[in-house]
């Protein structure tokens, strides 16, 4: 079913308020520029107008964790040549690869394309905190580190390597994303272990396309939102 345009009107308010409210937080502490401000105000008033205000609450996350996890121990990062830029200070690049998916999912699901648009909407969100929590958190978790094509051992911190602390990491945190969304009525709870495997499998195709080599890091993300998306909207038939 669409969404009867009345109710996009109530959440116009509510969305405007919320979404600037984050915006100048995240550039008053250094986590977003201001040219990601407002390409997050765009993706975030989509995602809010069209799926409302518990997907929000998963992009919110999304913006709160990834910046924590971007700067929890960003000295060491430094020392593996892995540290983001800017202290890891999200621009417009970094909210299209991370939200624009899950933005044009919320749109197709307000317009009444089907439940599976909803799931891939959360789907995307989950598969960016996990690929986030991945890199940013398994390279200080993670003992060994590997290349899945080709298969090799290498340092913590190379572009599309992965470990089991961190891969259980990202699943983790892709489950933490669902489950807000659960909380909130939007899923029910059963659901939660395979959508948040759908979303994490988005972080496995990244690894498997970048093998190390010299890619973009946006285009890698926003094969990962889209990969989390797709795999969620089928696997919502299972249970819609």
């Amino acid at each position: 079913m669409s969404i009867d345009p009345r109710v996009v009107v109530e959440r116009l308010p509510a969305a405007l308020l919320v979404n600037s409210a984050l915006g100048l937080l995240g550039w008053r502490v250094g986590a977003i520029t201001p040219s990601g401000v407002l390409a997050g105000a765009v993706y975030g008033l989509l995602i809010y107008l069209g799926a409302g205000p518990v997907a929000y609450a998963v992009l919110a996350l999304l913006v709160v964790a990834g910046s924590g996890f971007t700067r929890l121990g960003y000295r060491r990062k430094v020392a593996l040549g892995a540290a983001q830029e800017r202290r890891g200070a999200r621009t417009w690049r970094n909210a299209t690869a991370n939200c624009a998916v899950a933005a044009a999912a919320a749109v197709g699901s307000a317009v009444g394309w089907g439940d599976a648009w909803l799931a891939a909407c959360l789907g995307a969100l989950a598969a960016a905190l996990a690929d986030t929590t991945e890199s940013e958190l398994g390279m200080l978790a993670g003992r060994r580190a590997y290349l899945l094509l080709p298969p090799r051992r290498v340092a913590p911190g190379t572009e599309g390597a992965v470990s089991l602390e961190g891969s259980l990491l990202g699943w983790l945190a892709a489950a933490l994303a669902l489950a807000v969304a659960c909380a909130g009525g939007l899923l029910p709870w059963a659901a939660l272990p395979l959508l948040a495997t759908a979303a994490w499998l988005g972080t496995v195709t990244e690894s498997l396309l970048a093998g190390g080599r010299a890619l973009n890091n946006e285009l890698l993300n926003t094969v990962t939102t889209l990969t989390g998306a797709v795999l969620a909207g089928f696997a919502s038939g299972l249970w819609w």
